[in-house]
């Protein structure tokens, strides 16, 4: 502990003396060391051998397996009995291939050099594992009449021979499908197979009901599993080289190879220069060494003990709050890296005063010097503004919601406007609120005879979209939304869709959304927007919010409308009422007129008939005296 502490109180420049002392030393060992290079190099002429071998059974290894996956799988005897004299040779090759590395990995010399064939070993027990999943793979799938392959032939040939009359046609199509699939392995062909499939299922079902058909649909049912199930183990397998458990074992074989011959490489390339170097380059280190020991010993006191005055200076300011000058980089052994650490401090610490500075000044989307972003204190500070942008991002979307609902809300006051005005003003506002291109909106009605969408407003749409003025339910997107009761949202549009217009021509929209206008579960209405941009969630979502508002408002024109057809009728029926009155009235004033010149009439009959009974009674007398 005494003598520890002695050299401890040593000046600086002792200990250096001290230390570049030990170089001399050094030098000595360095020059046993040239005779244990030469043993080196027999060492790394031997290995280069190996590896050699390595190479050579990684070769066989390859070729086995690339024949056994073209047409090794195809022989009876590796599905009858599981055996394959390529999988035979891949295995043989394997155990030697592995014997050779644990050889190498064995040789002193080469653990030296720090190449590490455990992770070549452990990369082929990879391998391996991978080959034994891509045999069982091909075991399951078989081929022709094994595996699941033979299986497939089994039930489509039960249908084949079946008695039951379908189109032979249909059978030969979904064949065909089959046959491309396994010759050419693309998707697209179990994609032709499906709507074959489809169309042929439901021609044998059309049919009349029968043990026969019923069985016929089982077997073809039972075809169509197991061929899904083939084209799944092919995927699996790998449709194309790359792809699959096929790409992955040729990538590994690749970084086998790879890793292999640069192995190859640096021992070769190690062997054949450490024989012209060796000597040469340790002779001269050595001199170098003992000259150069000396030298550095003096001069390296004073300039150590320089820069450790100029750090001490720096750091001082530094702690006394105050950012020191960079300091002068002169070298760039360990008193050079030294004060580049420290420039490189001084740096860190004003990115981030900068920074600090650009976020209290309320500039979020400021950015940190990229050269320092992944210190602590960067992290630190630029998860704090992913914060405050979040935070912000997040106040903008509510403001963004008040504002348009504010809007939306005045127009939504305007109770006495019509409903195509109202319905106008609803549609341009959330067009070029939304900054979509087109919009259109249709109200619902609903009576015992019909059920359908009547277009109400539209903003800056094609005439030629809007011939019709009434959408039944079910009819078109509209219709489809008016059943489902649910949001439609399109993003790959058909290029007859409509277009908008714009002062570069036509162009079909890539976005929209038909939203359906409920209120207590009841549709009231239908918007429907298209833009070239998509809507963002939050904007998605603003619709959705503010459609029960609009519903509520259509509900309202609706009863309103009603309401006010329901008076005119009243007020008609009235007028009609009256007028009958009147015609009565005057009718009965007519009957009273006619009724009143009946009885004078009445009165002047009687009248006569009163001076004809006396005239007559006078002439009776008369004839009766004359007599």
């Amino acid at each position: 502990m005494e003598i520890a502490k002695l050299f401890m109180n040593f000046k600086l420049r002792v200990k250096l003396l001290f230390a570049f002392g030990s170089i001399l030393l050094l030098t000595v060992l360095l020059f046993l060391k040239f005779f244990q290079t030469l043993d080196r190099v027999n060492s790394y002429q031997s290995l280069s051998e190996r590896v050699d071998g390595v190479n050579i059974h990684l070769l066989e290894m390859d070729a086995a397996a690339h024949y056994f996956i073209f047409e090794g799988y195809k022989n009876s005897d590796f599905h009858e009995k599981n055996k394959s004299p390529f999988i035979e040779t891949y295995n043989q090759n394997l155990i030697a291939l592995k014997a050779e590395l644990e050889f190498i990995e064995a040789d002193g010399v080469f653990r030296n050099e720090g190449v590490a064939t455990h992770i070549i070993s452990n990369s082929l027990d990879s391998l391996d594992s991978k080959f034994k999943i891509l045999i069982d793979l091909f075991q399951k799938r078989g081929f022709k009449d094994f595996g699941l392959e033979g299986k497939l032939r089994k039930s489509i040939h039960s249908v084949e021979n079946s008695s039951f009359q379908y189109d032979k046609a249909d059978m030969l199509t979904l064949r065909r499908h089959e046959k491309d699939f396994f010759l050419r392995k693309d998707l697209k062909y179990q994609n032709e197979f499906n709507k074959k499939f489809d169309q042929f299922i439901s021609s044998v079902q059309s049919q009349p009901a029968s043990e026969e058909r019923a069985s016929i649909i089982r077997d073809l049912e039972d075809y169509q599993f197991k061929f899904g199930n083939v084209v799944d183990i092919d995927a699996r397998i790998g449709l194309k080289e790359t792809e699959g458990i096929k790409g992955i074992i040729n990538n590994d074989l690749v970084k086998l190879k790879s890793s292999i011959q640069l192995l190859r490489t640096n021992i070769k390339d190690k062997s054949s220069s450490f024989k012209q170097r060796a000597i040469t380059t340790l002779l001269t280190l050595f001199l170098v060494q003992l000259a150069l020991g000396i030298v550095l010993t003096i001069v390296y006191s004073d300039v150590i003990t320089k820069a450790i005055k100029e750090l001490r200076s720096a750091m001082t300011s530094l702690a006394d709050g105050i950012f020191p000058s960079r300091l002068t980089v002169k070298s760039a052994e360990e008193i050079g890296q030294t004060k580049q650490a420290f420039n490189q401090l001084l740096d860190r610490m004003q990115a981030a005063q900068e920074f600090s500075e650009e976020l209290g000044n309320g500039r979020l989307k400021a950015s940190y010097n990229s050269i320092f972003s992944n210190d602590i204190l960067a992290r630190s500070l630029l998860k704090m503004q992913t914060q405050l942008v979040s935070a912000s991002e997040k106040q903008e979307i509510i403001n963004w919601n008040n504002v348009g609902m504010a809007q939306l809300n005045d127009i939504l006051k305007m109770e006495n406007a019509e409903i195509h005005v109202l319905g106008d003003k609803i549609v341009k506002l959330l067009v070029q609120y939304l900054k979509a291109n087109q919009g259109a909106l249709y109200i619902i009605h609903n009576n015992d005879s019909e059920h359908y969408a009547e277009r109400v407003s539209t903003y800056a749409y094609n005439k030629k979209k809007f011939v019709d003025q009434q959408i039944e339910a079910g009819q078109g997107l509209v219709g489809q939304c008016m059943l489902e009761k649910a949001t439609i949202i399109l993003t790959d549009l058909p290029t007859d869709f409509v277009k908008i217009t714009s002062g570069l021509g036509e162009a079909v929209p890539s976005f929209v959304i038909i939203l359906p206008l409920m209120i207590q579960n009841r549709i009231e209405g239908v918007l429907e927007l298209a833009s070239f941009e998509k809507l963002q969630t939050y904007q998605i979502q603003f619709l959705e919010k503010i459609g029960e508002n609009i519903a509520s408002i259509l509900a309202n024109k609706k009863i309103n409308l009603e309401t006010s057809h329901l008076l005119e009728e009243a007020q008609q029926r009235a007028q009609l009422l009256a007028s009958q009155e009147e015609e009565i009235r005057q009718n009965a004033e007519e009957m009273q007129a006619i009724q009143e010149q009946l009885e004078r009439e009445k009165r002047a009959m009687e009248q006569e008939i009163v001076l004809l009974k006396s005239m007559l009674k006078g002439q009776f007398n008369e004839v009766q005296r004359i007599n």
